[in-house]
């Protein structure tokens, strides 16, 4: 069982607050998830294998900050989280690798094939912060906001009608 949450500074955090606030709301039954079920899901060779045994807390988002993009390799990241309790590796632990990817964070992927899988902040070590691409299986869950709007890739026209987060440093720029 591994554990993480969140790495962004100051604006992501006031962010993790109201995610705080949403938790609690899916704790106490009010979920956009269906019911809850166990999730599976896998690294890109399959090598590495976990089991969510819990409902996604969220909210889930389109995160635009420069962190998401480059540890996705993709023009934003597709997030959520997850309670570490719930978080369980049924195959290929050993071939988690981390790195600390700003203070006190540390970022897990499968070293056999690099997939990003989650992230864990000594902060709250209870939380972590999932990358919902490596899902097997359907969370039942919607995506909610388009987080750290401020630092989109310039390629990235969002044409649909999701709430915006302004936040973030321009594109190109690091905090």
């Amino acid at each position: 069982m591994l554990r993480s949450n969140t790495d962004q500074p100051d604006a992501h955090r006031a962010a993790r607050g109201s995610r705080r606030v949403s938790r609690a709301a899916r704790l106490s039954g009010t979920t956009n998830q269906k019911e809850q079920h166990m999730l599976r899901g896998s690294c890109a060779c399959g090598r590495v294998r976990y089991e969510i045994r819990g409902n996604l807390l969220g909210p889930v988002t389109y995160c635009h900050c420069w962190r998401c993009r480059k540890h996705s390799g993709s023009s934003f990241g597709t997030t959520a989280g997850v309670a570490a309790s719930d978080f369980v590796v049924v195959a290929g632990e050993e071939l988690l690798s981390d790195w600390e990817s700003s203070h006190g964070v540390r970022r897990y992927f499968a070293s056999c094939c690099g997939s990003p899988i989650f992230k864990r902040d000594e902060a709250d070590p209870t939380f972590l912060g999932f990358r919902l691409g490596t899902l097997d299986s359907d969370p039942h869950v919607s995506v909610e906001v388009h987080f750290m709007v401020g630092s989109k890739a310039p390629w990235v026209d969002i044409r649909d009608s999701l709430p915006q987060d302004a936040q973030g440093v321009p594109f190109g720029e690091r905090d």
